[in-house]
């Protein structure tokens, strides 16, 4: 889990170096700005799915039930964030 979430950050932050260096400072701002609304969210539900399915020691629960699960909070974490823009007014270019 260590080397994964390393290699995620990793990348992460090799995007915000690249976007820094390559578009006009404005969006990279608005690329901050979405991050700090749409990340929130999927953190909250995410619900650590991955971790639990990887230490699960018993195996008691099958891969369906974990994909459903995922599947259905991801769609709620879309509808949130949609909720959230349509309410801040954010639109788009």
């Amino acid at each position: 889990m260590f080397v994964g979430n390393s290699i995620y950050a990793g990348g992460q932050f090799a995007m915000l170096v690249l976007l820094a260096k390559l578009v006009r400072p404005e969006l990279v701002g608005q690329y901050a700005l979405g991050l700090a609304v749409v990340y929130p969210v999927m953190m909250l539900t995410n619900l650590q799915l991955r971790a639990v399915m990887t230490s699960g020691a018993r195996r008691q629960t099958d891969f369906g039930h974990y994909l459903s699960l995922r599947l259905l909070t991801t769609s709620l974490a879309l509808m949130i964030i949609f909720a959230i823009t349509q309410v801040l007014r954010y639109g788009g270019n």
